[in-house]
């Protein structure tokens, strides 16, 4: 398939693509623990992944990651349905005792990081901007959601999309953390990166212990024993390829840009 990524391309070539179709993607995400099973940079990957796809079968091209994204701290509640006492301190995803803190940033650090960068690909000539946000938090999304409305004037269309958005509100809402969808997906994108021999191979899997939380437990709903309704060991590429083609699907719904070229 033709070159999409902008490291890898002559002025020329850019230039002759954005003639074409004035379309750029920039897949942003934090490096972030996600589990000994996923790797550090499993949300970059993916939204990475979903960029180079979009790229190369709707048109437009693939800016390199940018490795950045914002949490703040878990609010009480929260905390005690990971299965901690609720006075401890948590960001994020970084339960005590974890192996390895997340590339975080505070919020107002992240918008003004990532509003450079989109005042840049405008100075370069784009016309229509992609933020493609790999990360579910809530500052996050956020904070793109406003930088996308905010920079989009004088015939400049800055778009948000999350890459779990396959169009169903009941996707959205089972991606959770570290579990079985975001396995899948990664198995299906980077499958030498997931180990999942990492886990025990039975037995349930402690949110705090693990960093694998389900969506109900972030809306402060726990399971008993406060483990995770999510399993990574039930991940199949299969499902990830299929959730993939979903998302894709959709954001090309997004971008009214029908159908996917292949």
């Amino acid at each position: 398939m033709r070159e999409v990524r902008l490291e890898r391309m002559l002025p020329q070539q850019i230039r002759e693509e954005m003639d074409r179709l004035n379309l750029l993607y920039i897949p942003i995400a934090p490096l972030e623990f996600h589990g000994p099973h996923l790797p550090y940079g499993t949300d970059p990957l993916n939204a990475y992944a979903l960029g180079l796809r979009a790229a190369q079968e709707l048109g437009g091209l693939l800016h390199p990651t940018v490795y950045l994204g914002t949490e703040v701290p878990r609010p009480p509640e929260m905390v005690k349905a990971f299965g901690l006492p609720e006075e401890t301190e948590v960001i994020g995803m970084d339960m005590p005792g974890l192996s390895l803190k997340s590339f975080y940033m505070p919020p107002e650090a992240f918008r003004e990081s990532v509003r450079a960068i989109v005042e840049t690909a405008i100075a370069v000539g784009f016309r229509r901007i992609v933020l493609l946000n790999g990360h579910g938090a809530f500052d996050q999304v956020r904070v793109l959601n406003e930088l996308a409305h905010e920079m989009s004037f004088d015939g400049i269309e800055v778009i948000y999309f999350i890459d779990f958005d396959t169009g169903n509100p009941d996707d959205l809402k089972a991606i959770g953390h570290a579990g079985q969808l975001e396995a899948s997906m990664t198995m299906a994108n980077e499958p030498d990166l997931v180990h999942l021999e990492e886990l025990p191979p039975t037995g349930p899997l402690c949110c705090r212990e693990y960093a694998i939380v389900d969506t109900d437990t972030f809306l402060c709903n726990p399971a008993p024993g406060f483990v995770s309704r999510t399993d990574p060991r039930c991940g199949d590429p299969a499902e990830g390829v299929e959730v993939m083609g979903k998302v894709a699907r959709q954001l090309a719904k997004a971008l009214a840009i029908e159908p996917l070229r292949r």
